[in-house]
């Protein structure tokens, strides 16, 4: 899926990039670029480009798969575990529930520690027009 969007500041190796979507990206929606707004992009070869610069971004559908795997299949599937394990020694629904409920927290600060520390999702800049 490739975007077009303008770099609106550039932070180091960190460019905010304000997204004009197009006819294609309304109608699927899937990555929340549905609307026109600002997001943030790591890009190895940033120096060559400045502010104010046009330019397309290509997401592939295998990094957006990625992205899917760790937000939501990840912590769905903490959180069914936790409920089959924690019942299995407790045989206590409630006691279950809370547990496996806590676990998903769990899970959703580690997946938002691992996105921060890592390079989970990072689109290339490939056109500058």
């Amino acid at each position: 899926m490739k975007e077009e969007g303008i770099i609106v500041k550039i932070e180091e190796k960190r460019a905010v990039i304000k997204t004009v979507p197009t006819e294609e990206c309304r109608t699927c929606s899937r990555c929340g670029l549905a609307r026109s707004r600002r997001i943030n992009i790591t890009a190895a070869d940033i120096q060559e480009f400045k502010e104010g610069d046009h330019v397309t971004i290509d997401v592939s559908s295998l990094e957006m798969m990625k992205v899917y795997l760790i937000l939501y299949v990840f912590p769905l599937t903490v959180f069914v575990s936790g409920i089959l394990i924690l019942y299995a020694f407790f045989r206590n629904p409630l006691i279950s529930f809370a547990g496996a409920l806590l676990a998903t927290i769990g899970a959703y600060a580690g997946v938002g520690w691992y996105v921060r520390t890592r390079t989970v999702f990072s689109p290339r800049i490939c056109v500058r027009r």
